[in-house]
């Protein structure tokens, strides 16, 4: 009985440690070439302090950090799906709205350079 016990034991471990999320740094060469684009199209001017790659057996994501503070999450395909820092106006199309004026919910809001 101990003999089996021990055999799901080290199962359990062995499925788990196949799912853990391995998280490496990779420079940004290496990001897909929709999370370079986005990079070089909204944050030209910021440095990047670390290009991470977080993979597991089901998912890929990437996760950058600028020295301005910004971290922003990429999906496999290099889309963006989460960007933490100073609040960003997107359009429908995914661009950011820039030296502009914008309404919402009955309010305007000036988006200077940085959106």
């Amino acid at each position: 009985m101990k003999k089996y016990l021990f055999a799901l034991a080290a199962l359990v471990l062995c499925g788990t440690a196949a799912f853990a999320l391995t998280d490496r740094k990779i420079s940004v060469s290496e990001l897909p070439a929709a999370a370079r684009t986005f990079l070089n199209a909204h944050y030209s001017g910021v440095e990047v302090v670390y290009v991470e790659v977080d993979e597991d057996a089901t998912k890929t994501e990437y996760e950058v950090l600028l020295k301005d503070g910004t971290k922003i999450e990429f999906d496999a395909a290099g889309e963006w799906k989460e960007i933490d820092g100073s609040w960003v106006y997107v359009e429908n199309n995914g661009n950011y709205a820039t030296d502009t004026w914008k309404e919402d919910n009955g309010v305007n809001y000036y988006l200077g350079s940085n959106g």
